[in-house]
């Protein structure tokens, strides 16, 4: 008995750096990011895709500040609480449902159908977490989550890979075809997404939801800065920096579509 004392003072030592860690890597990255966000994001128009940004990404900041004040203080608020890791898990899965459905070339029954897999998720987590009541959130939790992310990843996966091969196919008919199509971007991003997804899920499971949700979160305002400062570049200078569409090849057209809110 007496030598588990030490191990746990050991755990509660190790909790302690953890919770330290992860709001710093979460300050570092919004202080090294915040200028691409003034510049891409706040004179944007309104959009779909700016709300869920600004919501991703001040979201975790908020709730993440008032984790420090309940740490230093007893609070009612438990910001680890299901109810608002959910909130954080379906921001980020309609930011990725947005890119899918462009990548698709903004098919309507795409968006409906992964909009209604999204709903489905979310009472299936729910569902498993009140039938399956814990003090933490177990691996079973994200189990609904993985499943999504898996179908999203192999619908952006094919579409996007037909894409390349349709721009491929279209540069060499056109020399003059525009601006380089953003898909492969788009496909690389959300491959990258994928294993982040992969690796989070034993932080999430065993180890600290927080620090899963707030590297999934990064992770995506990563993606949706790279994705307008690609399109910034790409543009001409004489057009409004809106972002209002990319330019997403269609294999079986072998056309362009315009995908907006990507």
């Amino acid at each position: 008995m007496d030598d588990d004392v030490p191990l746990l003072l050991q755990l509660g030592v190790d909790w302690h750096y953890t919770f330290y860690a992860e709001k710093t890597v979460l300050l570092w990255e919004y202080l090294v990011t915040v200028y691409d966000e003034v510049d891409l994001f706040w004179s944007s128009k309104l959009s779909w895709i700016k709300c869920l940004f600004f919501v991703n990404r001040y979201l975790i900041i908020a709730l993440r500040i008032w984790d420090i004040i309940g740490y230093l203080c007893i609070l009612v608020l438990n910001p680890d609480s299901a109810l608002y890791a959910t909130i954080q898990v379906m921001v980020m899965e309609s930011i990725l449902i947005l890119r899918v459905w462009a990548i698709v070339g903004r098919k309507k029954n795409v968006l409906v159908s992964f909009s209604i897999l999204l709903f489905l998720n979310v009472a299936a987590t729910l569902g498993i977490y009140f039938a399956m009541p814990t003090s933490t959130l177990t691996f079973y939790y994200w189990l609904p989550m993985i499943l999504f992310e898996l179908i999203m990843f192999l619908t952006a996966a094919v579409y996007g890979v037909r894409g390349m091969k349709a721009t491929k196919f279209l540069t060499q008919m056109r020399q003059n075809f525009g601006p380089k199509p953003i898909t492969g971007l788009l496909l690389r991003d959300s491959v990258f997404y994928f294993l982040i997804v992969l690796c989070c899920i034993p932080i999430l499971a065993f180890v600290n939801n927080e620090i899963g949700l707030s590297l999934m979160s990064m992770t995506i305002t990563r993606m949706l800065l790279r994705l307008r400062k690609r399109a910034k570049v790409d543009m001409p200078r004489s057009q409004d920096m809106e972002l209002e569409s990319f330019r997403v090849a269609n294999p079986v057209e072998l056309g362009v579509s315009i995908a907006p809110d990507a």
